[in-house]
């Protein structure tokens, strides 16, 4: 769904919201987790073909560090933790060496880019709203460019649905007419 409020301004969540979020994480996560776990496990011994997905409540845990980020309404916080994100991404995306927090909260997808009028799919790292919303978009916009990446919104046209970035480099893997088809 697209954000038509979107602007590009800082867009901090709401610190009720965020210390409500702190609070039932300690259950929520784990019973998530256990939950998980005994459907995959009733989808493996019952032959079933569609298992839970791991990864997505340690995506959505929330440490310290990142709620005090959270609960900041200071943009160049928001704006020190960006820099430093995108550029954590990019050394990892250009040492093709991913580490396992990296794995967890940014996913790798493959995404289309035009270049030079040539077509082809890079590897990307999705990147939630969560992580920049408190930063200027412009300023994000800026901190991507530093660091060699690019972003391509995951929905046409709102950045507020999240990222995927990718190095700036990258030549992918060419896609012809035929095959795309």
């Amino acid at each position: 769904m697209k954000s038509p409020t979107f602007d590009g301004s800082p867009q901090p969540p709401s610190r009720l919201a965020v210390l409500t979020w702190f609070t039932f994480q300690w259950l929520c996560v784990p019973l998530e987790l256990v939950i998980r776990l005994v459907w995959n496990l009733a989808m493996f011994f019952g032959d079933g073909v569609d298992g839970a997905g791991m990864k997505e409540p340690l995506a959505r845990f929330m440490s310290p560090a990142k709620l005090a980020l959270s609960m900041s309404r200071n943009p160049r916080r928001w704006e020190r933790h960006v820099d430093r994100l995108f550029g954590h991404l990019a050394d990892q995306l250009r040492g093709e060496k991913f580490t396992w927090g990296t794995l967890i909260r940014h996913p790798q997808m493959y995404v289309s880019r035009e270049s030079a009028g040539v077509k082809s799919r890079v590897r990307a790292l999705t990147v939630d709203f969560r992580e920049f919303r408190g930063a200027n978009y412009p300023v994000v916009q800026a901190s991507l460019a530093r660091h060699g990446l690019k972003a391509k919104p995951c929905v046409t046209g709102d950045p507020s649905q999240g990222l995927w970035v990718y190095l700036t480099d990258d030549l992918g893997i060419p896609v012809s007419e035929s095959s795309a088809a």
